[in-house]
């Protein structure tokens, strides 16, 4: 079972979902994503490079000026955070507006976050993934999570449901854009 379930305070602080969001004093929490190390770009470009001169025979390209000048790599570790509920309501507004052009996965105009968490977690956790991408560390966390969740109830668990599928497919149609 997805860790997505609003806290019962949240309920009784707003009762009315559609009533304004919370302060940050009183928000929330509805997800809490783990501490992750920071991903190194630099690492990747390095792999990058190193795939395509084994791909095109390339072996006297000079290095490039990132590989030159990178600085040694440190253990950087993304802080735990918490997704909030004025958070996941302003981002499932994002997805209201970014899915006019994804038919696919249609969310009702009635549902809120708490009706996605209680009803729909793992569609409620690829809609953040996928609108978190002004914050990038937001975005690194929840991509994470998203994956490890598909991956233990698809993969390890076997589950086959509507509702993995739906949430892979708004995963996949927004991550070319957000890579």
């Amino acid at each position: 079972m997805l860790s997505m379930a609003l806290i019962d305070r949240c309920r009784t602080s707003a009762p009315n979902d559609h009533a304004s969001p919370p302060s940050p004093k009183s928000a929330c929490v509805v997800l809490d994503l783990p501490a992750l190390p920071a991903q190194d770009f630099d690492e990747d470009i390095d792999d990058l490079e190193s795939r395509h001169k084994a791909a095109f025979h390339d072996e006297e390209a000079a290095p490039t000026k990132t590989a030159l000048t990178r600085a040694p790599s440190s253990s950087v570790l993304l802080k735990p955070r918490k997704v909030t509920l004025e958070q996941a309501q302003i981002w499932l507004q994002t997805f209201r507006r970014m899915s006019t052009w994804f038919p696919f996965v249609v969310i009702s105009p009635e549902s809120t976050v708490s009706s996605l968490s209680r009803d729909s977690p793992f569609i409620l956790l690829a809609i953040l993934t996928v609108t978190a991408k002004s914050d990038v560390n937001y975005y690194f966390q929840l991509d994470h999570e998203f994956r490890r969740i598909l991956s233990q109830r698809l993969v390890v668990d076997g589950h086959k449901t509507l509702e993995l599928l739906q949430g892979l497919l708004i995963y996949l149609a927004w991550y070319v854009l957000l890579t």
